[in-house]
Parts: C-alpha cells; sequence; structure tokens
C-alpha cells in the first residue's frame, strides 16, 4: 500500500484553512525568534551601557584626582618661585 493511500483527502476549502493555520503558526514562530532575538540584543546594549558608564566615571574620578594633584604642584612651584 502506498503511503499517500493513509492520507485523508481534503476539499480545497479545508485545504486552505489548514495551509492558512500552518503558515500562521509558522509566522509567529519566526515572530517569536525575532522577538527573542531583539530582547538578547537590548540586554547585551543594556550591559555595554552599564559597563561603559562604570568606566567612563572611573576615569573621570581619576582625571579628577590627577587635575586636583597638577594644580597642587603649580601652586607648589609658583610659591617656591615666588620666595626667590
Amino acid at each position: 500500500m502506498a503511503p499517500s493511500a493513509n492520507v485523508p483527502r481534503m476539499d480545497p476549502d479545508t485545504r486552505h484553512k489548514v495551509q492558512t493555520i500552518q503558515q500562521d503558526w509558522e509566522d509567529r514562530e519566526l515572530i517569536e525568534m525575532i522577538q527573542i532575538n531583539i530582547l538578547t540584543i537590548t540586554t547585551f546594549l543594556n550591559k555595554v551601557d552599564t559597563s561603559t558608564r562604570y568606566k567612563l566615571a572611573r576615569i573621570n574620578e581619576k582625571l579628577s584626582k590627577l587635575e586636583r594633584t597638577l594644580d597642587y604642584c603649580e601652586a607648589a612651584v609658583k610659591s617656591t618661585l615666588e620666595t626667590e
């Protein structure tokens, strides 16, 4: 017996409905995959943003400390030059 003998025959209207339902499921799966990928990308970008902000804040702190140290050194040199 051929394998197609076990498959019930469908009228064209039923076949169209089945194809529409199958296409709808495929579309939904694609949309879900896209949503998951967007969520993954968003999570990654948020982590990069947080990390970058933290690193920039640390650099800013170090730069501020260097500026204060430089101001102190300039004042010390100026004071030394004025006393001579």
